[in-house]
């Protein structure tokens, strides 16, 4: 689970505050009314509607955005109520930032800085992104997405227009509001929008054995997992005690650090007429911290579900439209190594081993934090796409050799026999 920043007024610029229970205490931001108390940045050509081909990641949609005539990459995340400038870009533009903060409350247990920047004009295919205040956070997420970005676009985008992305296809295309009508034959189901200016659904979850519950779902483009179950829910129905087999993982790294969850598979998860099952899903512990801990919402809906259809959002029209791909009724796999890797190195080009969970193939086998991963299956990973090889390490039962490099580039080999732990 990664749940993504809110940036929340707390009163004129250069006024400290703090943000309270109301706005979900997920970011606390001083001076920042401006953000959200600003005309709409954006504007669509006319006649727009082109669509823009993007690259998926991590279950996550990174999208090629011009700014001062160089393409750089954002990702889309419906989780954030406002768009957002990574720190690295804000000090290569040269930007001035003022009203710093620390944060918390996002996926993680950690801290984070922010701040607020006059960001120049960007373009987005037929979409143009007027110069206007954004926020700036140190993310650092790019290694355990395995792409670079320098920000991302938010619900604020959202709110505005029918976006429409194609996860099978790879593309995405903007509509005005009102001006654009789907003829296709996906599920249309009932959307909000929350205080906080994100998508909603209603679904319903069943363990095996037990009754349909309502889940009150956040519809998250910037999480790679499939659902995420937060901790009050988890414990207001017991799920803990009534899914089994569950394991202790590293589902997540977000700007606040390391989530760990226990994961276990629900009988289903139902929306509009899709019915999903032996999903794996993330359970938050009782002592969750950040997003996971909220009592306001039962959990996200992030992109390793989303990537399976066209998803329309008509924040506007008060809907979302998922049409199916062709991977639709795939099965769902989950990691059988115990090993939450990352991209590392200027480029991305090595991967490198950020947790081992405890009691899993991987600790059995000696892994340890910090190990740069040199070879697998008896290929080298230097410029390996790290979906390919969290994709191989999700195959139960197998024996995979590994060869590892500690710190001092002293190298190892072993054998991984992976299992399923769910």
């Amino acid at each position: 689970m990664r749940a993504s920043p809110t940036i929340a007024p707390t009163g004129p610029r250069g006024r400290r505050g703090r943000t309270g229970p109301a706005v979900l205490a997920l970011l606390v931001a001083v001076g920042s009314a401006a953000v959200l108390a600003q005309e709409s940045p954006f504007a669509l050509r006319a006649g727009g509607g082109g669509r823009v081909p993007f690259r998926l990641r991590s279950h996550k949609v990174h999208l090629p955005v011009t700014v001062d005539g160089v393409q750089r990459w954002f990702l889309l995340d419906s989780g954030a109520n406002v768009s957002i400038l990574g720190r690295r870009f804000a000090d290569e533009l040269g930007l001035a930032l003022r009203d710093p903060g620390t944060g918390t409350g996002t996926a993680g247990s950690g801290t984070f800085r922010f701040a607020f920047a006059d960001a120049p004009g960007m373009r987005l295919g037929d979409l143009e992104i007027l110069p206007h205040t954004m926020a700036v956070v140190e993310r650092g997420t790019d290694g355990t997405n395995g792409h670079r970005s320098d920000g991302l676009l938010g619900a604020d985008l959202l709110a505005r227009f029918v976006v429409d992305v194609d996860y099978p296809r790879r593309t995405l295309a903007v509509h005005p509001p009102g001006e654009w009508t789907y003829r296709g034959s996906g599920e249309v189901v009932p959307l909000r929008i929350d205080d906080a200016g994100k998508p909603r659904v209603t679904a319903t979850i069943r363990v095996a054995g037990g009754r349909p519950l309502e889940a009150d779902l956040l519809i998250d483009t910037g999480d790679r997992g499939t659902v995420d179950l937060t901790a009050p829910f988890v414990a207001e129905h017991g799920l803990l005690e009534a899914v089994s087999p569950r394991s202790l993982a590293t589902v997540g790294w977000g700007v606040s650090g390391r989530v760990e969850h226990w994961v276990g598979r629900l009988a289903e998860v139902r929306l509009g007429r899709w019915r999903w099952v032996d999903l794996p899903v993330g359970l938050a512990p009782a002592d969750a911290q950040g997003a996971s801990a909220l009592s306001n919402r039962s959990g996200v809906l992030g992109g390793a579900v989303l990537e399976r259809f066209r998803v329309i959002f008509d924040l506007p029209g008060g809907r979302l439209v998922l049409e199916p791909g062709p991977e639709v009724d795939a099965a769902w796999p989950w990691d059988a190594s115990g090993l939450f890797l990352t991209a590392a190195g200027e480029d991305l080009d090595e991967l490198r081993v950020l947790a081992v969970d405890a009691d899993s193939p991987g600790a059995e086998a000696g892994v340890r934090d910090g190990d740069r991963v040199v070879a697998v299956d008896g290929r080298s990973v230097d410029g390996a796409d790290l979906d390919a090889v969290r994709a191989l390490l999700a195959e139960p039962d197998r024996q995979i050799g590994v060869v590892l490099a500690d710190a001092e580039g002293r190298e190892r080999r072993i054998t991984l026999e992976t299992r399923s732990r769910i």
